[in-house]
């Protein structure tokens, strides 16, 4: 009897030792997702356990966070990513976010976990505001966040079957530009509006604003980056112009400069 007794503990302590090792594997490996939350409100009030953060990567809108605090194993730890909403009008803006820890844990072991958190929130949020780039500042720490539309896809060869105008007038609220092939329509008189052509083997030209009004046509390469719709356009040495489509059709280009 003594035996069967025996035997049924260490089953017991076995199977709740595994399913302890299966929740830590499970945190430490970031399947506990979570989006961050935009709230003034959650900001100010949620738990201020304290944390401090050892690392921070972006991947394809996640951000990972490794990070230590004080406790006996971290499992019970709940973390959230906290953002107040708000953005100060830098150059990229740049934003405050608090990463928030509810540790009732009394050991004072220093413990390390990971963290991963669905950025989406943030970038409906910045996307009314005109910008792909912004500074996030988490409890201290700084990391520059730049973000895309990844579900459009486009057909370059509606980009590249002749030149496009700036047609400013027709440029949104949203800091978007509006782009029209050069034949589109008479345009009203300007003393400058931008004009790209974009060509098959990578050359484009540009025009250049000069200051005493005889712009020119610069010629250059460009790239397109698919999985981003960034088109990064360069002279011989330097990078002249970044930019990211929008919208794209034979009559209408739509982009956002970086």
């Amino acid at each position: 009897m003594k035996r069967i007794t025996i035997l049924l503990s260490l089953v017991a302590f076995f199977a709740v030792s595994c399913e302890n090792s299966e929740l830590e594997s499970c945190y430490c490996e970031g399947r506990f997702d979570k989006n961050v939350i935009i709230s003034e409100t959650e900001y100010e009030n949620a738990p201020y356990s304290h944390v401090e953060i050892i690392d921070a990567k972006i991947v394809n809108n996640y951000l990972n966070i490794e990070f230590s605090a004080s406790g006996c194993d971290g499992i019970s730890w709940n973390v959230e990513l906290i953002g107040l909403g708000n953005y100060d009008k830098s150059n990229p803006p740049q934003t405050t976010l608090r990463l928030s820890l509810d540790n009732k844990e009394t050991c004072n072991a220093i413990i390390t976990r990971d963290a991963s958190f669905n950025l989406e929130p943030l970038i409906e949020y910045f996307q009314h505001h005109g910008t792909s780039k912004i500074y996030l500042n988490i409890s201290g720490y700084r990391i520059l966040f730049t973000y895309f539309e990844q579900e459009q896809v486009f057909n370059l060869l509606d980009l590249t079957e002749g030149s496009w105008i700036h047609s400013w007038e027709e440029d949104d609220e949203n800091s978007c530009s509006i782009y029209r092939p050069s034949d589109y329509k008479e345009f009203p008189p300007s003393r400058f509006r931008q004009y790209f052509e974009f060509k098959e083997n990578n050359v484009c030209s540009y025009l250049v604003l000069s200051p005493d009004d005889a712009h020119y046509i610069q010629d250059g390469v460009w790239e397109y980056d698919e999985s981003t719709n960034i088109i990064t356009i360069m002279s011989e040495t330097d990078v002249i112009f970044e930019f990211q489509i929008i919208e794209l059709d034979k009559n209408m280009l739509k982009l956002r400069m970086l």
